[in-house]
Parts: structure tokens; sequence; C-alpha cells
């Protein structure tokens, strides 16, 4: 790795930047390659990366989106030197600060205390000037007197207060971090983009990886895209975002269960004729669970419950179409879902939620608290609910949580919960900022 960069006002280089993995099958296959007299080889080349190139500027925020598997790690490792190219070269002028994963070079037995020291000084600091920062990184650590606690009995969310405090505390000129601007709960993640937006406003080079393209679109200068090793898009930030959209979603098809062969209990391998109103849904007696078949499915839903009453199928209509891909902030959202329920006896709450992609609550109703605003159709096999919305919400992707309790004295227990069940994207609408429209009236004349 080249130590002199190209110009003084470049931060990092890269020029046909390539790395190459030699996979096995097993171990016997590696020591057979190495004891082959003529070099026969047993193994298969893997590129992570292959021919890379780009500049970052000083005081520029790069963000870089990708899938897993797409080479955004291996580029981080070896801008930090934690690995070395196989081809291609890289060049940095600045001090790097990386927390390429949350704990990396801490020592499990070491004191918080002295794990800090540690770090700066393989940073090249004197031990007088960290600890001179120490008393800063334990208040924006927050973790109290475990600071001089092995970190071994740390908690995840101490160990990631205190990573993420160590790195942004040292006054680096280069700052990289590899999905981990989402520590710790609520409040110190919002100390953690304060430090971020210091970091930019001061003019330091800050390079991050993030699966969340609102971060992207609010944080970066400019973005790149990672798919399969390759460099694909470079350029405005959210320009490079929806491309991300594009590889994400383009994938998902209406007619095909992923994961899933056809043919096994409880799921067909097409459905030849999927609702397209709200009649059609009704009318559909199937108890199977049809939710993958659905356009505005999400793939990477969590599902919790489910053994005695189960969540199987939904329906999205925006403005009375089915199933968009896309609808405008303003547009009346009706989303039928179908529940299916034992008995007939069972006292349940439907209830929902909005999400954005970096999980903000946005919105969220239930039957209790709202009975007017939940319409529910009794079937032969349970119920369909439909609740309503107008979307007066800003440009982006959500996801709809829906979950279904039982009342049980003055606590709900929770019988099937599917976050992020339901996604769809909102057109960008320039006449308001924020995440939702509050409805400003239009100023009268004085």
């Amino acid at each position: 790795m080249d130590a002199k960069p190209k110009s003084d006002s470049i931060a990092i280089s890269v020029d046909g930047l390539s790395k190459k993995y030699r996979l096995f099958d097993s171990p016997r296959d590696r020591l057979r390659e190495a004891l082959h007299p003529f070099g026969k080889p047993y193994c298969t080349d893997f590129w992570a990366l292959k021919d890379v190139s780009f500049e970052v500027h000083k005081g520029q925020t790069l963000g870089i989106l990708g899938r897993n598997g797409s080479g955004k790690s291996t580029l981080l490792q070896i801008l930090t030197s934690v690995l070395q190219p196989t081809e291609g070269s890289v060049r940095v002028n600045g001090r790097v600060s990386a927390l390429l994963e949350l704990g990396a070079g801490f020592n499990p037995e070491f004191t918080g205390r002295d794990n800090v020291v540690f770090n700066g000084l393989l940073m090249g600091f004197s031990e007088a000037k960290i600890r001179e920062r120490l008393p800063e990184i334990e208040d924006f650590a927050g973790i109290g007197n475990f600071i001089d606690q092995p970190v071994k009995t740390y908690s995840s969310g101490m160990f990631a207060r205190l990573a993420f405090a160590t790195a942004v505390n040292v006054d680096p000129d280069i700052l990289i971090i590899d999905e981990i601007l989402a520590v710790g709960d609520a409040k110190f993640q919002q100390r953690c983009f304060e430090r971020f937006r210091q970091f930019q406003s001061e003019g330091k080079t800050i390079l991050f990886v993030s699966h969340d393209m609102e971060v992207v679109v609010n944080h970066a200068d400019k973005g790149m895209l990672f798919e399969n090793g390759k460099l694909i898009a470079s350029g405005e930030p959210k320009a490079v975002a929806n491309q991300y959209r594009e590889i994400i979603y383009s994938g998902i098809s209406a007619f095909t269960v992923p994961g899933i062969a056809a043919g096994e209990e409880g799921l067909s391998e097409s459905e030849p004729t999927p609702p397209k109103t709200a009649e059609d849904f009704l009318a559909d007696m199937s108890t199977t669970d049809k939710c993958p078949l659905r356009l505005n499915y999400n793939e990477h839903e969590t599902n919790q419950g489910g053994e005695l009453v189960q969540i199987v199928d939904f329906l999205v209509l925006a403005n009375g179409k089915a199933e968009p891909l896309e609808v405008s902030s303003g547009d009346h959202i009706e989303i039928y879902v179908r529940i299916l329920l034992p008995s007939k006896d069972v006292s349940i709450v439907f209830g929902t939620a909005c999400r954005t992609v970096s999980g903000v609550f946005v919105y969220g109703i239930n039957s209790l608290m709202r009975p007017d605003a939940v319409r529910q159709f009794d079937i032969n096999n349970g119920a369909i609910f439909c609740f309503e919305m107008n979307l007066a919400i800003q440009g982006g992707d959500y996801f709809i949580d829906i979950g279904v309790s039982e009342r049980s004295g003055i606590e709900d227990i929770m019988l099937h919960a599917r976050r992020q069940l339901i996604h769809f994207r909102v057109n960008d609408t320039p006449d308001f900022d924020g995440i939702m429209d509050l409805g400003v009236p239009v100023a009268s004349d004085i």
C-alpha cells in the first residue's frame, strides 16, 4: 500500500483494487494442493473485489451501499491495512480511526479503560494524550463504573458504546465505519449522529458502510454501490440509493415463495389470479400463507408467534389500485389482512405500525385504541381486518408491521406478529420537510 496520495486534496485514492480468496472444499484439498509435485490446483478463486477505483476528497463524506457479500467490508479492511490487496493500490493521506466491527482490537481480559489506552497507543498517540481524552470518552460512552471492569463482562450495548466512543474521540483525519452508526439505545444513537455531524463541520473525511439508505441519503455527500465485488454506481447519494433499492426489490416475484420449493405443504408454486380488488380478497377462502406471493411482501420480515392465531395474507390498495410498489404522498391506502382463528370466541386485538427503513416509528393504531378505525369481516376460518391511511408522509421507503394479540385483564398477549411484513415506496414530495405533513393551513391575508 502506497503511503503518499496523488494530491494534497485527496484523502483516499484507490486504483484497480482487487482481492482474491482461494476457496477449498475441505482441508484435505488444501493439503493435496500443497503436496502435489506439479502444483495442481484444488481450489476455486473467489474475487471479493474486482478492479475497483475511486477517490475520496478531504472533507468529503462517502456512504457505501451494497448487499451482504458485495465486497464492502473487504474494501474497508484493505483501506485500514487489515487485509492486503491482491492487485491494485491504495493511498491514504491522514490519521485513520476505524471501527470495522464493534470491539475489534479490544482484549476481553482488559478493563474498558485499559483497552481505550491500548487502542490510542496503536494509533500513535502518547499515553499522556490518551489519558487526557479519557474523561471525554467515558462521558460519551456513558457506561459508568463499568469502564474499570473487564470488557468480557459487558453487555453488547455497553461494548458498542465504548467502541464507538473510542473511535470518535481520538481526533482522526479520516473516520472509517462499518455498519455501526445505529448502536445502543435511541439516545445514544442520537449522540452518535451528533458527533458524526460535528466531524463533518470540522472538515473530517468520513467513509462509512450502511444498509440504511436513509442514512446515506441524509448524511453522505457522495454514494457508492457495490454488487458482486464490483463498483457499479457512484455519485449523488439519492440516485445511488435508488439503484440499491432496485437491486434489493427487483428480485421479489409475486408468484415465487423465497426459499420454499414448489409442492411443499401449505404453499403452492403460483397463484394464477392474485386479487385485484377488496371483493376478490374477501371471497378467497384459502388458509395457506400467501404473504410471500404479494408484490408488497418484504422477504426480510421478522415473525413472532403464530402457534394459535396466524396472519396468512394481505392486500394493499392505493387509490383502488392493487399491490402498488410506489405510491404518492397523500394517496389513500387500504390494507386488508387475513387472520386464521381457532375459535370465534377468541377476543383479539388487531394492530399495525408504520416505520421507516431505519426503524423510526411513524404511526400506529389498533382495534382497541380506535375501534372505529379498523373494519372487521368475519369469515369461516377467521377474520379479515382492514385499516385505511392517508399517506401524508415524506418520500422514502416504509414498512408495515402487523400484529394480533389477545386482551387479558389490562395486558395484551401477543399471538402473532409479522414485523416489516409490507413494503412500499412513497415518491418524493417537495412541498414539506421532515417525515409527516402536519397539515399546516394556508396563511390568511392580514
